[in-house]
């Protein structure tokens, strides 16, 4: 997609000069007519990697080079050790000491009376030389610091040990704008430091999932034993996510005894039932059994005990 949007760009360009084509025409290209351009763009476009000629490795390499990116949400990232850093910034204080030393003698300069201009670039220069140095020796002790931090991050594997490690990482300057890439340049420890906390937060994401999921399946429990049993074997059931409170039974049926048991429900459903439905026709008018048949349904029976406990 890259070759053929700085292909397009190109025909475009070329054709504002040449005026060869018509506008539509430009506009109607295919990416297959941009492909078949010309021969010089034929050929490039044919020795184009194909995702067949990447090597397991090399894939490997390229997946962890985009993680790498991602944890510093930058398009491109330039990893170094201490050392290549330390070369880097001495290449830095040389350029800047060879710019100065151009305008010759500096006390010879001020002598000859030189513009104001060229007299502002010098003190420029000279204050940012001495800040540089300066700074450079105060970094060493600050830096060997945030690498011991980064390090003890690492191994502690805490989000908020990580956090802490790179922003005093970052202040150390180990890590800063990559002018020749426009991306950024980082300290090796900083890259793992960065990468450990992208997992420490994917694992976090996953774990609290997990609780939500968890707490959501709580909500939805399911009772697996009955409240208990009468001498008919009829299981009483009654569940916790019924707002109703009803009472289930699931009637007990010998089929030695009863011929037609394939005809009797397993689960008789007591939706909209009252508690005194469960009464038997003739105790509704005795207020003694039907008070002592209230009391027991209001009991929870487990097999695994031997006495009745409240609900």
């Amino acid at each position: 997609d890259a070759f053929l949007k700085r292909k397009r760009r190109e025909v475009i360009r070329r054709n504002k000069s040449t005026k060869e084509f018509t506008a539509d025409f430009i506009e109607s290209l295919t990416d297959d007519d941009i492909k078949n351009f010309d021969d010089e763009t034929t050929a490039e476009f044919g020795a184009l990697p194909t995702p067949e000629s990447f090597s397991k490795s090399e894939v490997t390499s390229m997946v962890a080079k985009i993680h790498e990116e991602d944890a510093f949400e930058t398009q491109s990232l330039l990893v170094l050790t201490m050392e290549e850093i330390d070369a880097r910034e001495r290449e830095v204080l040389a350029s800047m000491e060879d710019e100065l030393n151009m305008f010759g003698n500096i006390e010879s300069v001020y002598e000859n009376r030189i513009d104001r201009e060229t007299s502002a670039k010098i003190d420029r220069l000279q204050k940012d030389i001495e800040s540089f140095k300066a700074k450079a020796v105060t970094l060493v002790s600050a830096r060997a610091a945030a690498c011991d931090a980064l390090q003890d991050a690492v191994e502690a594997g805490t989000a908020k040990a990580l956090r802490a490690a790179i922003k005093v990482a970052k202040m150390a300057q180990l890590s800063g704008f990559d002018d020749a890439t426009n991306g950024i340049w980082a300290i090796d420890l900083l890259r793992d430091a960065a990468l450990e906390l992208k997992a420490v937060e994917k694992q976090r994401r996953v774990t609290d999932a997990r609780k939500d999921l968890v707490a959501k399946l709580n909500k939805c429990f399911v009772r697996t034993q009955p409240m208990g049993e009468d001498r008919h074997k009829n299981s009483y059931w009654h569940f916790d996510g019924d707002e109703e409170r009803r009472v289930w039974i699931e009637q007990g049926i010998s089929t030695a005894e009863n011929e037609h048991a394939e005809a009797v429900p397993d689960l008789v459903n007591a939706i909209g039932d009252e508690e005194e439905d469960l009464l038997l026709t003739e105790w509704k008018d005795n207020s003694e059994a039907k008070k002592c048949f209230l009391s027991f349904s209001r009991k929870e029976y487990q097999p695994c005990g031997l006495y009745s406990s409240l609900p």
